[in-house]
């Protein structure tokens, strides 16, 4: 993993692995002193979070297991936790942990309302609460109709309904996956239009009870896909950018009459 300052000057190595490890998914503590990232190894699928200095030096691991596939782990607003999903033989629970190490703590509520998709927690700026997005309010029929935005508060009490899939659906919006809060306002993607590409939109919620406050609004109008992944304290957003290729292919295979169709992925 490497650091490029904005403002010039050569990169700088944070962290040197063997050829047998690899780092991913990093990301800024709030107050950009450290860094988190995901450590691999290919030897023993040992995965480990790590926090590092933003200038380089000394690791300090955060939590490890074997076997164990952790994904979607973003600091809080306040630098003092950290969530992420966890999945172990088939099953995901949502974990938070503390910054500096510790015994990860699970939020079984999170377990109890139906998954519909991997999707990363967004933390709510006051640090106390996790929105998640594609779930299924309980007791209703598991179908992409019912689909909803949960705030999970994080010291375990129930989930709050935010009414985001009633208000977006209402709009004519698919299946919409919050990326981003800042203030008020959650900043997601969603799939729309005949070419089937994404654009970033925000909704706001009312700080507290977190409820749907206003109509969705559409943000950016590209050409290809758009998926806001950061966002400055000054509210410039970083867009990741690209494009889905949909063509389908027919490759012969040996001895048989028919061939394979596949979809390329993402670029």
């Amino acid at each position: 993993m490497w650091l490029q300052q904005v403002g010039g000057g050569g990169p700088i190595q944070l962290t040197h692995d063997n050829e047998n490890e690899k780092v991913e998914a990093p990301a800024f503590f709030p107050d950009g002193k450290r860094i988190l990232y995901e450590r691999i190894s290919a030897d023993t699928g040992k995965s480990t979070i790590e926090a590092i200095s933003a200038l380089g030096g000394e690791p300090m691991v955060l939590t490890e297991g074997v076997g164990v596939s952790r994904w979607g782990w973003t600091p809080s607003p306040d630098g003092r936790q950290i969530a992420y999903v966890e999945s172990t033989q088939g099953a995901e629970k949502l974990m938070t942990l503390s910054s500096n190490g510790g015994q990860p703590r699970e939020l079984p509520a999170w377990a109890r309302v139906r998954n519909l998709g991997y999707s990363s927690p967004v933390w709510t700026p006051d640090s106390r609460y996790l929105l998640c997005p594609l779930m299924v309010k309980p007791g209703e029929a598991a179908n992409a109709e019912e689909w909803e935005w949960f705030a999970f508060p994080v010291d375990g009490g129930d989930p709050v309904v935010t009414g985001a899939g009633a208000t977006l659906r209402a709009a004519g919006l698919t299946l919409a996956e919050p990326r981003l809060m800042t203030g008020d306002r959650v900043l997601f993607d969603v799939v729309g239009g005949t070419a089937g590409l994404s654009n970033v939109w925000e909704i706001r919620l009312a700080p507290g009870s977190w409820r749907v406050r206003d109509v969705p609004h559409q943000l950016t109008f590209g050409t290809l896909n758009e998926i806001p992944t950061s966002i400055s304290a000054t509210g410039t957003v970083a867009l990741e950018v690209g494009s889905n290729l949909n063509d389908l292919y027919l490759i012969p295979l040996a001895g048989t009459p028919d061939g394979f169709c596949f979809r390329r992925g993402y670029i």
